[in-house]
């Protein structure tokens, strides 16, 4: 060791000697190895100047390094220095310096590691198998392969054929890896759409330098419990930077979010880091609407309105509930009434107190602690209710038996109006009469009246489903009509140019007769003479005297009764003639002008001479009482004689049947009479009678 020009050797010519001397002696002895004090020998020389070289520390201080560049994840095969087609191999070992595969750094970075050895004997081999399976020997050219090769498979490898100290040259494995990943992002800062966030550098590589970062979001809802995993967004986010930080926007409001940073270089990216604490974005009002499932009237004064609530990622924050504002649809929006719903399960409500057959504009909107969101919009309209009374309601015109009126529309509507009905009341009985008309202004007749009767009135209009309220009711009067016939009950011939004229007011009348009309005439002409007989107080009876007129005429007679209107212009209604009675006018009439009706003697004639009963009422009453009196005095004298004779008394010319002596026939048969009267012959009866008057 201290023979500098053998110390000088370099270590390819030491092991070039050591090769040749035991290539020599193998070929010298035709083994295919040396005896073992050979061997031992050869190998204390070879250790000799190993320990020389270290000595004078010139250990792989002249040994060549081979650099080789791999990227991780591929598939490389490292070959033996030294190794040549004619090399015979009978030991061979790999070893290495460094990580060199292992799980995690050696504590010693610079001892050398035996990973893989090949031996042969004979015909057999035999090689020992590295620890991972992704190592594996090359028989052919005996080089290392990686299978894939990843970066800690990086260090320095040796390649030692036949037992050599030294190898012919020394193999640095280079592996170009992604890089670590980041350490822990923290968010430095955030908005309801946005989230700033930093993290620390992955440990630098001088072979690959960081290019960029990677960045995944993951999100979940505030609701959510905190063992629930987070759900990826679906879309990474890249930062083609080495700076850091990044500011990520494009979130959504009130939702919990993690991220994970993972580096790149130009040979990949790195594992995603862990991920950052939970953060929770700010709120925001509302951006989703309620879905209206259901808006209709239930009544003419109620709307019902139903909905969907929005998508729970569309509130923006804590949902408080709803706000529904409704107002009729030609009012401002300044003017709708509001009606706040604190409830978010609710999902119905009915509006009351509305106008009727009304026209609403109903809005429905979420409401959180920002503020209220976007309003659904929906037209309903209230149900058809009871319009208002007809305004202006007036009689027109009125008649006997009919009554125009007219009228205006309701003030409100409150739905269609089909038409109107007309409601008159008369001895409480009610009639109506309807309208199946819709105009602004109408005016309808009611007919079939009876006249001189009290209306009471009243209009309605109606819509589909109801009847609206009636108006103010009128009072009306039908106007009167013409009264009846006159009776006429006594027409005497008062002497011979006066006669007398008895009548009775008409059964049939309205209101009153105001006026008669005395018709007269003498037989055989056209024209009548009038005179006109106003009536006082409504009298039953009249009577009057027809002066100067002719005598010895048949005179005709009639009556017509008048009542004057009520309306306008207060017109005379005159009724139908009497019966046309007749009467002779002839000197010595007032002798027997109280005869009862009979035939004048003319038989051409006729003429009725009327007897005047009621002007012998009084003598008719006697007659009859006085009549009535005697019957009773008869009936009591013979019930006298029936219980007071003697029943005793023995009649013996009774005994016999037709044994008493026939009575004499009296009477009118017989000239004689009692007390003296005598028979009035035929021709003489009517004078007769006329002397037993009492005004004679």
């Amino acid at each position: 060791c201290r023979w500098d020009p053998f110390v000088s050797l370099s270590v390819n010519y030491i092991n070039t000697f050591i090769e040749t001397i035991y290539n020599i002696y193998i070929v010298h002895h035709g083994q295919s190895r040396m005896s073992g004090s050979s061997l031992g020998f050869l190998y204390y020389l070879t250790h000799l100047l190993f320990l020389c070289h270290v000595a004078h520390g010139m250990l792989y201080g002249d040994v060549m390094i081979d650099e080789v560049m791999a990227e991780s994840g591929t598939n490389i095969s490292v070959g033996c220095p030294g190794m040549s087609l004619n090399t015979f191999i009978i030991e061979l070992e790999w070893q290495c310096m460094g990580q060199c595969g292992m799980s995690s750094p050696p504590s010693d970075p610079g001892k050398e590691r035996s990973i893989l050895k090949y031996s042969k004997s004979g015909s057999s081999e035999q090689i020992m198998e590295s620890a991972s399976s992704r190592v594996q020997l090359d028989t052919d050219m005996f080089g290392l392969q990686f299978n894939p090769v990843n970066a800690r498979d990086a260090g320095k490898y040796v390649c030692l054929i036949n037992n050599r100290p030294l190898p012919d040259a020394l193999i640095q494995l280079n592996i170009l890896d992604v890089p670590d990943p980041p350490r822990l992002p923290i968010v430095m800062g955030f908005t309801s759409r946005s989230v700033s966030l930093s993290w620390s550098k992955p440990r630098s590589k001088d072979d690959s330098p960081i290019k960029g970062y990677v960045i995944r979001v993951g999100q979940r809802s505030v609701s959510a419990s905190d063992d629930q995993d987070f759900i990826d967004i679906g879309r990474e986010i890249f930062s083609n930077s080495s700076i850091p930080k990044t500011t990520i926007t494009g979130l959504s409001p009130y939702t919990v979010y993690n991220f994970q940073v993972a580096a790149m270089n130009h040979v990949g990216r790195s594992v995603f880091s862990k991920p950052s604490y939970p953060t929770i974005t700010l709120l925001e009002k509302p951006s989703g609407k309620p879905r209206v499932t259901a808006a209709h009237n239930t009544s003419s004064t109620a709307l019902y309105l139903s909905w969907q609530a929005p998508e729970e990622s569309s509130i923006h924050g804590q949902f408080l509930g709803y706000v529904i504002s409704y107002r009729p649809r030609d009012v401002d929006a300044d003017e709708a009434q509001e009606v706040p719903l604190e409830n978010p399960g609710q999902t119905e409500y009915s509006l009351t107190g509305l106008k009727v057959y009304t026209q609403y504009l109903v809005s429905i909107r979420v409401f959180n602690p920002e503020g209220q969101g976007p309003e659904t919009i929906v037209v309903v309209m209230t149900d058809e209710g009871a319009p208002s009374s007809p305004r202006n309601v007036r009689v027109v015109s009125v008649t006997k038996s009919t009554l125009q009126i007219s009228w205006w529309e309701p003030a409100r509507a409150n739905g269609v109006i089909q038409g109107y009905r007309i409601y008159f009341l008369h001895n409480n009985f009610t009639s109506v009469q309807t309208i199946r008309d819709n105009k602004s202004a109408l005016v309808e007749t009611l007919n079939r009246l009876k006249p001189y009767s009290n209306y009471k009135i009243w209009i309605k209009s109606y819509t589909f489903k109801n009847e609206g309220k009636g108006s103010e009711p009128l009072y009306v009067t039908t106007d009167v009509d013409s009264p009846g016939p006159p009776v006429i009950v006594n027409l005497t011939c008062q002497n011979g140019n006066t006669m007398f004229l008895k009548w009775l007011r008409p059964k049939v009348y309205f209101r009153t007769v105001d006026v008669y009309h005395v018709h007269y005439r003498v037989e055989s002409t056209s024209s009548w003479d009038k005179q006109i007989v106003e009536a006082v107080n409504n009298t039953i009876n009249h009577m009057m005297y027809l002066n100067n007129l002719t005598t010895n005429k048949v005179y005709d007679l009639k009556i017509q009764a008048g009542t004057r209107s009520l309306i306008g212009n207060k017109i005379m209604h005159f009724g139908p003639y009497s019966e046309v009675k007749r009467l002779l006018l002839q000197p010595g009439c007032e002798i027997i002008r109280s005869f009862s009706p009979s035939r004048s003697l003319n038989k051409d004639n006729n003429s009725l001479i009327l007897i005047n009963l009621e002007e012998h009422l009084g003598m008719i009453a006697g007659v009859v009482c006085g009549s009535f009196g005697l019957l009773l005095a008869v009936f009591a004298f013979l019930l006298w004689r029936r219980y007071t004779q003697d029943t005793d008394i023995y009649y013996p010319n009774d005994k016999y049947y037709g044994a008493r002596k026939s009575l004499e026939t009296q009477g009118w048969d017989n000239a004689s009479t009692l007390e003296g009267e005598i028979a009035i012959p035929v021709n003489l009866f009517s004078k007769h009678v006329a002397e037993l008057h009492l005004n004679q």
